[in-house]
């Protein structure tokens, strides 16, 4: 067997050659380490700057954020108020056609006008649908519609000119 001090005098001789580059290299480490404590340049921290940057810089950028999306709720607010407006003109706008309410041709007879206005009025009517305000309405369209049509005057100017040439409210 090898004695360990074979094995270990050649480590030794290492070390102790080496020993002094050693003692050199950790007293430069700790004289450096002292005059960067001591030093101002070496204790200032240069992060900080770019931190409290970053910071406003968010702080912007949420503002933005906030400004933007208040500005697209308010728009979608008057968006959805136009659409509301427009759609009620559009319900106001669409002329009501009598002809086809009582479900006749244009050229339909006298008998034929009465005949759709019973089956029509007879349908609405409010003793037949109590409490529905949709029936209420028809059937005051229906008596209007034969008001204008059984009449040959009114029913002339309708067809001429339209229904806001013969309504009545």
């Amino acid at each position: 067997s090898i004695p360990i001090a074979c094995i270990l005098a050649p480590l030794v001789g290492l070390y102790a050659k080496n020993y002094p580059k050693i003692y050199r290299q950790r007293v430069s480490q700790q004289q450096w380490q002292n005059y960067t404590s001591n030093a101002p340049q070496f204790t200032y921290d240069f992060t900080t700057p770019f931190q409290q940057q970053y910071r406003s810089y968010q702080q912007q950028q949420q503002q933005q954020q906030y400004q933007s999306y208040g500005q697209q709720q308010q728009q979608s607010r008057q968006q959805q108020q136009r659409t509301k407006e427009s759609s009620t003109k559009t319900k106001e706008e669409v002329p009501l056609d009598l002809y086809n309410l009582l479900a006749i041709n244009r050229n339909a007879t006298d008998k034929e006008i009465k005949r759709a206005y019973l089956l029509k009025a007879k349908e609405f009517h409010p003793d037949r649908n109590p409490g529905d305000k949709k029936a209420e309405e028809m059937f005051k369209k229906v008596n209007q519609a034969y008001a204008i049509l059984s009449d040959k005057f009114k029913r002339e100017q309708y067809d001429k000119y339209g229904y806001e040439s013969v309504k009545y409210n």
